[in-house]
């Protein structure tokens, strides 16, 4: 998913992303006479840009909003029995996040204007492969799950001429945003920050972010596995995560 917009009275831009996949043996016999493979795969692009339009906007504020969140499970439940040569239960996602408020001066905004900016990242993403049934495998078995952010970029760049100040605009955002319950911490915190900000001078770029990244292989309880050869029980989590404010 990519978005690019801008406001004339203030600039907010709100992009989700949330793929999900999910293989699950439930129960039953299955004979595969060579290679087994069961996967679970899960891509998530997000690109979300809040521009602040060539005059600027009334508010002197734009606000980038990316929510993404990522999930994948590959699980032979109780009750199932599998028989293979060689088998492999994988999990994955894969996930290229960047959510960016840009004002005038910089690279990717040069027809942009000037006002402060607010970049918000929300991102997720997990992935579960799970044996608790009964594996029979002649040579090889592996079990993996790879969650990898090849991108996780968040960023704010502001050109400030005018502060954020009491422009009716701002205030109605800043009660609208009071009340976000308390489990939406990213709303509660850019509350706090334009409530601390406005009327003031001290608001240019500012960049609020939440990233998590799990992966988890695992032989769940009732599991009975035999294997002729290798057994590999692989989790891995990979994060590239870059923030910045600049102003």
């Amino acid at each position: 998913m990519r978005i690019t917009a801008s406001g004339k009275y203030l600039g907010a831009t709100f992009g989700s992303s949330s793929p999900s996949a999910t293989v699950q043996v439930e129960g039953g016999h299955i004979v595969a006479g060579q290679r087994l493979d069961i996967e679970a795969t899960a891509d998530n692009v997000l690109d979300v840009t809040a521009a602040v339009p060539p005059g600027g906007d009334l508010a002197n504020l734009t606000i980038a909003f990316g929510k993404a969140e990522s999930s994948s499970l590959a699980e032979i439940r109780p009750g199932a029995v599998i028989e293979a040569a060689d088998a492999r239960i994988s999990a994955r996602n894969t996930n290229d996040l960047r959510t960016h408020a840009v004002a005038a001066g910089f690279g990717e905004a040069s027809a942009a204007g000037n006002a402060a900016t607010v970049a918000l990242g929300e991102y997720d993403s997990e992935a579960v492969a799970s044996v608790a049934g009964r594996l029979e495998i002649a040579n090889d078995l592996t079990i993996e799950a790879h969650s990898t952010d090849q991108r996780n970029e968040t960023r704010a760049q502001a050109s400030v001429l005018d502060p954020v100040g009491s422009h009716p605009l701002v205030q109605e955002l800043n009660a609208l945003l009071a009340v976000i319950p308390d489990e939406a911490t990213l709303g509660t915190d850019l509350a706090k920050l334009i409530g601390e900000q406005v009327g003031k001078s001290g608001l240019g770029a500012s960049v609020v972010v939440t990233s998590e990244n799990v992966a988890s292989a695992r032989l769940d309880e009732g599991a009975v596995v035999r294997v002729g050869d290798d057994l590999t029980l692989e989790a891995q989590a990979e994060e590239n995560f870059q923030t910045s404010a600049n102003s």
